[in-house]
């Protein structure tokens, strides 16, 4: 379904970090009377022009995801070429400067401060729930501090060293790619978890209204899992990867 009706061709996606005649032709019609997002027309792709095309992909059905793909072109009324650029050819081990750190350590460290941040602010929301002081112990103390945040951490820890310190040539790409999967399997699995401390709370007496506000934030552990699927596989680059995983995070925490 074409909801706007003007033809342009783009070669490969578009996401946070693009810039260009095509990221100003976005932002125009994000800013057409149908849509009216008030950006700013700069041809540059920042959180605020990623937030006005969520919004729209999400009224059109969309998969809501901040990039313009195949789909989402179509939607725009654009025909789309996958672009020449992935797998990205760089190192994920190393950085590109000496003064810089990898691209893995970054991301590293980016998922480790929003974890700790996640975990803070679901403690907070835990003693909004209204459950008793031994029920909110078990909850905070046990399961999310000792089992949950933890276990995330580790979980992405261990796959990080092994990334970092295979030289490039001793895992396959079987082995890799098993690898990548593991690694989204840990956030899916993170939500679960999350799911059922909610539940528990919930069959314990909680305020409904803050376990749906709970299972929102926890839902951002999945899509983040899937925002760094992309870069491990080599569909999209670093700087893009970790500016959407920082959005995650802050969506997670700030509602």
């Amino acid at each position: 379904m074409n909801v706007l009706g003007k033809s342009r061709r783009i070669v490969g996606t578009l996401a946070l970090g693009s810039s260009g005649p095509d990221v100003r032709e976005l932002q125009l019609l994000l800013n057409s009377d149908r849509i009216r997002a008030g950006l700013k027309v700069d041809g540059k792709f920042g959180k605020t022009t990623h937030r006005a095309l969520v919004d729209f992909q999400k009224r059109n059905g969309l998969k809501a995801d901040g990039v313009v793909g195949g789909r989402t072109a179509r939607v725009l009324g654009w025909s789309f070429v996958p672009g020449p650029t992935a797998p990205y050819k760089i190192r994920m081990d190393r950085p590109a400067h000496s003064e810089t750190s990898s691209p893995l350590q970054v991301l590293g460290d980016v998922i480790y401060v929003g974890l700790n941040r996640l975990g803070r602010r679901v403690e907070d929301e835990i003693r909004r729930f209204g459950l008793s002081p031994n029920a909110t112990h078990q909850l905070v103390e046990n399961d999310l501090k000792r089992v949950i945040i933890p276990g995330l951490r580790e979980r992405v820890g261990e796959f990080l060293n092994v990334r970092l310190t295979d030289d490039s040539g001793r895992q396959n790409e079987t082995q890799r790619q098993f690898d990548v999967n593991l690694f989204r399997r840990s956030f899916i699995d993170g939500f679960d978890l999350f799911y059922q401390m909610a539940r528990t709370a919930k069959e314990a007496g909680g305020n409904v209204h803050n376990f749906a506000i709970f299972l929102d934030r926890a839902r951002q552990l999945e899509r983040i899992g899937e925002i760094a699927e992309r870069l491990l596989k080599g569909e999209q680059n670093p700087a893009i990867t970790i500016q959407q995983i920082k959005i995650a995070f802050d969506t997670a925490t700030g509602f």
